[in-house]
């Protein structure tokens, strides 16, 4: 009897088992699963900087094809710096989302995210085209200099389309025609304002030289330069191999230097910084990009001293490089007994950095009597991003501005080190020069930074780039009159959480 009732449940708990196994597996198979489907748009192309021809449509539903209304759908350009134009985030009565796509000035693949919370992610491509574009020369025609002299003014030339657009990242290529001579880099991608600049040092050939920029379209440019027999040079070390060590509290180092007393109108700086990194987790290692600076203290247009930016750097990702600049607009300041100062905002490991001035005394350039520092700062914040300055000029002279600005977070968030903002410049009121910093050719950057991820060097930022010093916007205000002259330094809607930028602005008076 006990056998047969066993046998009896035994039966029960199989079959309800088995029964609710049907059941669950009934379940499974009518369930209609969460979707997100783009229906229109897909696979498009247009020039770079333009609308798509077409809307994309996606649609938020069930696998069945059912649409549903009021979900929230987030969309985002992830890569070519594009833009989304779209009349709503939420899904319509049928499930639908449309929206335009303003492609990047970056040629290439462009991709985007649309996605929904408990949904899914959905990536769509589009494809920017190249446009033709006209090659013209900005700066740098018919400058005289020595033979294997840096000339003083950099080579810049813009790309832009037929309606003065911009054309960024677009590879610019110079090749020496006649002359010797070396340009520098080998080539250069096109900026956010479509402009790339190079540093000419001219050979040994007296007479005319000349280069040519290609920008692999039919537009090209040719620049010229005159050279003449050299002077004698002298050479002054001004950092030799000094340590950067954060673990002994030192992120800036300073040393006293005697530079030559006579007149030097050309002046060259090269800027060695070694990293002690074999590999990226060695001790003596800092395997990150560091904000780095070459400065000294100067006399302002008023004759109060105050800090003076020579050269901006970024270090690679845990490497060494090489940096060249011209100094010579700083000529009359780089004479004499000096101290200065070179600055590595590391937090570990050891930077050792080299720094060689090299003074000629070429006067074929229009040489400058005077330079002053006007504004410093580490940290411009959304407190104090509005400043205003004077200076005072003794005669009618040419005045130059050099404009340095980089913009960083202190919180890691995206804003200020990722986003654009508008930097404006006025003298006696007058709006001279309104810009936007920004680097979108990081990525020519990569082969430098050993140490840092492909996806975070390649970013396009604000005003610099890992592993490339940062260059300054060079402001041309022609003749100002004798006198008190105001000048006012704005950065726009700077990030209030942690946002902040690197500023300097200093001048040069010509003859």
């Amino acid at each position: 009897m006990r056998t047969l009732l066993n046998l009896i449940v035994i039966f029960i708990l199989a079959a309800g088992g088995f029964f609710c196994a049907r059941e669950n597996i009934g379940t499974l198979i009518s369930l209609d699963r969460l979707s997100l489907v783009a229906l229109s748009g897909l696979h498009q192309s247009a020039a770079a900087g333009e609308l798509l021809p077409e809307p994309l449509t996606v649609r938020v539903g069930l696998e069945s094809g059912k649409g549903l209304p009021g979900r929230s759908v987030e969309i985002k350009v992830i890569s070519g710096d594009g833009q989304v134009l779209r009349t709503s985030d939420t899904t319509d009565e049928r499930g639908i989302v449309s929206f335009r796509w303003k492609l990047g000035l970056v040629v290439g693949e462009q991709r985007l995210s649309v996605s929904s919370q408990g949904v899914g992610e959905l990536l769509i491509t589009a494809r920017a085209l190249s446009k033709p574009g006209t090659l013209t020369l900005v700066s740098g025609e018919g400058q005289r200099g020595y033979q294997r002299d840096t000339l003083a003014v950099p080579i810049v030339a813009a790309l832009l389309t037929d309606s003065r657009q911009p054309i960024a990242r677009r590879l610019i290529v110079p090749k020496v025609r006649s002359g010797g001579g070396i340009v520098l880099p080998p080539s250069a991608s096109t900026d956010a304002n479509g402009t790339a600049s190079f540093c000419w040092i001219v050979g040994d050939a007296e007479g005319q030289q000349e280069i040519e920029l290609l920008a692999g379209t039919p537009s090209s440019v040719r620049v010229s330069a005159t050279v003449t027999r050299g002077q004698a040079d002298a050479d002054v070390t001004v950092f030799d191999n000094a340590m950067i060590e954060y673990s002994s509290g030192k992120q800036t180092v300073s040393t006293v230097v005697s530079f030559p007393t006579d007149q030097y109108y050309r002046i060259q700086a090269e800027l060695s910084l070694r990293s002690p990194c074999v590999s990226c987790s060695d001790a003596d290692c800092d395997p990150w990009d560091r904000i780095g600076s070459i400065t000294m203290e100067a006399p302002s247009a008023d004759g109060q001293m105050q800090t003076l930016e020579l050269i901006r750097f970024i270090t690679p990702f845990g490497n060494s490089n090489t940096y060249v600049q011209d100094l010579s607009s700083y000529s009359p300041l780089l004479r004499g007994t000096k101290t200065v100062k070179a600055y590595v905002s590391t937090f570990l490991g050891k930077w050792f950095v080299t720094l060689k001035l090299k003074f000629r005394k070429s006067t074929l350039n229009a040489p400058v009597t005077a330079a002053f520092p006007i504004f410093y700062s580490q940290f411009v914040s959304a407190a104090n991003g509005d400043n205003t300055m004077t200076i005072q000029i003794p005669q009618n002279r040419h005045v130059q501005l050099a404009f340095r600005s980089t913009g960083h977070n202190s919180q890691g968030r995206n804003c200020d080190e990722f986003c654009q903002k508008v930097n404006e410049i006025y003298v006696d009121g007058m709006l001279v020069k309104q810009l936007v910093p920004w680097r979108v050719d990081c990525g020519s950057m990569l082969p430098l930074n050993r140490c840092g991820s492909t996806a975070s060097v390649a970013l396009s930022r604000a005003g610099w780039c890992p592993g490339d010093i940062v260059r300054p916007y060079l402001i041309d205000l022609g003749s100002l009159a004798p006198g008190t002259h105001t000048v006012r330094v704005r950065i726009v809607d700077i990030e209030p959480n942690g946002g902040y930028w690197r500023t300097s602005l200093d001048a040069s008076v010509f003859r």
